[in-house]
């Protein structure tokens, strides 16, 4: 009976020995897990903030380009405004030029 006895004591103690080194080993890949995914955590934000900043710099680049758009249209209307003021400061010039002519020539204004 005392030989059972051992044997079920050796057989439990390698069991516990097996559990043991289960612990281990577990441990062990618990903490590559937690470093992996750290990892992969740290590379996903990377490539997050990449596409952010993609995102940002190609909005920017189209409210650059409507902006310079608009601004361009803009020049355009005001060049456009210039040249009609012009033209109508230029037709009231000779409007002006004609009636200061008619008046001399008629007597109304004297010199």
């Amino acid at each position: 009976m005392a030989k059972g006895i051992e044997e079920v004591v050796e057989q439990l103690k390698q069991v516990e020995d097996r559990l043991d080194k289960l612990y281990e080993e577990a441990t062990v890949y618990r903490r590559e897990l937690v470093e992996l995914a750290s990892r992969e955590a740290e590379k996903l934000k990377n490539r997050l903030l990449e596409e952010a900043r993609a995102t940002q710099e190609r909005l920017l680049s189209e409210e650059v380009r409507r902006s310079e758009e608009k601004a361009r249209e803009i020049i355009a209307k005001g060049a456009a405004e210039a040249s009609r003021m012009r033209k109508r400061a230029e037709e009231l010039r000779k409007t002006s030029e004609e009636m200061v002519i008619k008046s001399i020539l008629s007597g109304k204004i004297t010199l």
